[in-house]
């Protein structure tokens, strides 16, 4: 990665800290027993969906996958096993 791509993506990230911590104490919030992870995973596909993102699915392990514009690869963003804490530590 050059150089000027790094730093557009570390003052993206750190442009975002604000909305990822509310995002996390809004997840943390929501109850996810072992195998009933179902509400975490409609407010992942719902929050990607409310961003754009157009393929968004739960899979039947509650995975949320969301594919992203590339036709003839595949590109697959899992997110499984949310484990949440009220601790965050958030240096970008």
């Amino acid at each position: 990665m050059n150089e000027k791509t790094k730093m557009i993506i570390e003052e993206y990230a750190a442009s975002q800290t604000q909305t990822a911590e509310t995002l996390l104490m809004e997840l943390g919030k929501i109850p996810a027993p072992s195998h009933r992870e179902d509400k975490r995973a409609v407010f992942c596909r719902d929050w990607l969906l409310s961003q754009g993102a157009e393929d968004v699915t739960i899979d039947a392990a509650k995975n949320v996958v969301c594919k992203i514009g590339v036709k003839k690869i595949r590109i697959l963003l899992y997110l499984w096993h949310i484990w949440i804490s009220y601790f965050l530590t958030l240096n970008l």
